[in-house]
């Protein structure tokens, strides 16, 4: 069998690539990820702890809200441009026009939640503001790094991540020393959104550079419809909704007590999501090119076991770890205020090695089509976490938040294993179904 000029044979040379590519994202993703626990240290120690939370809150609703204007459309980018099914060109000016039809819904999106954490909370109209910029410049950046992964440009995408978030860090821990905590939840915000602009800005100028000097793909030019995106923008949604916003439903089911130990216990299953998110931000682009370019089904199949099994030798012992020193490291870190922040931590953990199962099969039937499972499994997910969420909270708090956020990873890696298995073994037999007929016809072929 031939194969196109520049194309990868299928084998140990695609897991290669996805280790350099995991590397890279790895590398940027924990320098970014980094910056952003700085930037939450240093907020936990300037503000108290009921401050601390709603800074907590409205980043998290600052990030839904960029997701809802988003729209599930830089995930359908990141396929298309990787398959070659669209252009960059034509991939950007549909993003823009989409932006224009969702705009609607992250007014919605945003002051929803701002209400919300307006009744657990004070914040001036000035760090509302601040918010709702980071929020807008958030999702915007979302479309040039969906180019630049798609293009397997994953070091650039991570150098415009951590690059925007070191900067938020240097900004708030220059305003906070110099201003003091008086107006801290304001300069945070400001210094949120300054950092959300400059990965705006560094992603863009790599697209333009990567385009300038020859490294663009080249494509068909497939025009991208909104209603395309409705898969992933469900996806997007329920995820955040449970990954982000579940701290607003905590603040309004228990006291300003367990909300100011939920917190930090979530911003810290925030941080160790890192591993597999990486293994999926890596994974989507490489098999959307290996099944355009080859349509090996063993060797999808080969490849996201292999991952699979990385993320779990490297997620289990960090967890296992991380539980031992839990509190001590609370302590320690975010001061004896929060020692309460443990036990939900200690809950929390077991979050990255279910994640590190899902995150690649989420991936993998995204890249093949099948978007619609992975609607299917968030589903399930939402259903129940937030069905735990009011069974739970209210009763045992912040321990209760954190059992019924991670179920949300338990139920999401069944359901979307169960849907992987399935179109596995049945694109098996019609492989197997094809190769007999092609026998049967052409025998001397064989």
């Amino acid at each position: 069998m031939s194969h196109p000029a520049g194309t990868r044979l299928p084998g140990s040379s695609n897991f290669r690539l996805l280790g350099r590519a995991a590397l890279a994202t790895g590398t940027g993703d924990v320098l970014g990820r980094l910056a952003g626990l700085v930037t939450m240290l240093l907020a936990a120690r300037a503000l108290a702890p009921a401050e601390f939370g709603t800074f907590v809150g409205l980043s998290a609703v600052a990030m839904f809200a960029a997701g809802v204007w988003d729209f599930g459309f830089s995930t359908l980018v990141t396929r298309e441009v990787a398959a070659g099914r669209t252009s960059i060109g034509s991939a950007v000016r549909a993003a823009l026009r989409a932006r224009l039809q969702t705009l609607v819904l992250w007014l919605i999106a945003f002051a929803a939640g701002g209400l919300i954490l307006g009744t657990v909370g004070t914040f001036s109209i000035g760090a509302l503001a601040g918010f709702a910029a980071a929020s807008c410049l958030a999702a915007a950046s979302l479309i040039p790094l969906a180019v630049l992964r798609a293009g397997l440009r994953f070091h650039a995408a991570s150098v415009a991540q951590a690059g925007g978030r070191w900067l938020t860090a240097g900004l708030a821990a220059a305003a906070l020393w110099w201003f003091g905590a008086e107006h801290g939840l304001a300069m945070l915000a400001v210094a949120m959104a300054t950092g959300e602009a400059a990965t705006l800005f560094l992603a863009t100028l790599f697209v333009w550079r990567g385009r300038l000097s020859g490294r663009s793909l080249h494509t068909r030019n497939t025009p991208l419809r909104l209603r395309a995106a409705i898969p992933f923008a469900a996806n997007s949604l329920m995820g955040m909704a449970y990954n982000r916003l579940d701290v607003v439903l905590v603040a309004l089911l228990t006291t300003a007590s367990d909300f100011g130990k939920y917190a930090p216990a979530t911003r810290v299953q925030d941080l160790l999501y890192m591993i597999p998110s990486t293994m999926g931000v890596v994974l989507l682009p490489i098999v959307s090119q290996i099944l355009s370019r080859h349509g090996e089904v063993e060797e999808v199949g080969a490849l996201t076991a292999r991952v699979i099994a990385v993320g779990l030798t490297i997620t289990i012992p960090l967890a296992i770890t991380l539980f031992l020193l839990t509190p001590r490291l609370v302590v320690l870190v975010l001061g004896a205020e929060y020692a309460g922040a443990a036990t939900p931590t200690r809950i929390l953990l077991w979050s990255m090695p279910l994640a590190a199962v899902g995150a690649p099969i989420l991936a993998v039937l995204i890249a093949r089509g099948h978007a619609g499972d992975t609607t299917v499994a968030f589903a399930a997910a939402f259903v129940i976490a937030a069905g735990l969420h009011l069974s739970l909270d209210w009763w045992l708090g912040a321990t209760g938040a954190a059992v019924a956020s991670v179920s949300r990873d338990a139920v999401n890696v069944l359901v979307s294993l169960a849907f992987f298995s399935v179109r596995r073994a049945s694109l098996r037999r019609s492989v197997t179904a094809v190769v007999a007929l092609r026998s049967t016809i052409f025998p001397m072929h064989d």
